[in-house]
């Protein structure tokens, strides 16, 4: 992923061109053989594995092909404002902090970053939000750790907050609880895993549950039926 923040000239992929505009951020493939055209004054350019953008599309299923992560497109872009692209650096400086101190959170930081860079489905409302920013975040670690993770001491803790600033600050940016986000991450996840040969009993597990007949109870409460119903009326489909 590159980010322009001052460059003139043009991209070039083979023979598709592309303009170097300030604000315009690139998705850039390995395998591709690019020539910049000009001079890139100022530019960050972010390498991670195709395997995280894989998760982070599986999880963010609206996210695929749209905009930034289009597959029809040779040179995929967005253009950003300036004033967006200083908070996509800021961005930036807190990944490389958080993977030059070789911690868990760099895989989130990314995360965020993928998100918030494709403008198509992203909300522009958030591109300034410090609070907002927290909570992708908290969103991001629970995806990461709920099957061992569901006790909101712990998201807390690891964000600096107290338990009463999370509920706070959920309750004003989202108006959901805590356990309104787990819930919705660990029965996204076992509506995946409903539609494979797996065993309800081994999903449960999967999804870190003690006991089976517990993973039914809460399955029923969330959605108003068994998981076994859920199961069939997909299967039927």
């Amino acid at each position: 992923m590159l980010l322009v923040s001052r460059a003139e000239g043009i991209l070039k992929v083979k023979n598709e061109r592309t303009e170097l505009v300030n604000g315009r951020v690139f998705l850039l493939k390995a395998d591709q053989q690019v020539q910049v055209l000009g001079e890139m004054l100022i530019g960050h350019v972010i390498e991670f594995q195709q395997a995280l953008l894989d998760l982070f599309l599986v999880q963010n299923a609206v996210q695929r092909n749209a905009g930034l992560y289009s597959l029809e497109v040779t040179l995929p872009y967005t253009d950003h404002e300036m004033d967006v692209s200083y908070f996509l650096m800021s961005l930036i400086g807190r990944l490389i902090y958080e993977i030059e101190k070789r911690t868990a959170m760099a895989k989130d930081y990314l995360f965020i970053l993928f998100k918030i860079v494709n403008p198509k489905v992203a909300e522009r409302s958030i591109w300034h939000s410090d609070e907002q920013l927290v909570v992708d975040k908290l969103k991001m670690m629970i995806a990461a750790n709920f099957k061992e993770q569901r006790k909101p001491s712990y998201y807390a803790g690891e964000l600096g907050l107290s338990v009463e600033k999370l509920r706070l600050l959920l309750r004003r940016v989202l108006k959901k609880r805590f356990y309104d986000l787990l819930n919705e991450r660990v029965f996204a996840e076992a509506n995946l895993l409903l539609v494979t040969d797996m065993s309800i009993k081994e999903i449960a597990y999967e999804l870190g549950f003690a006991h089976s007949s517990h993973f039914d109870m809460c399955y029923i409460r969330y959605y108003g039926v068994s998981p076994g119903t859920y199961r069939k009326r997909n299967r039927k489909s």
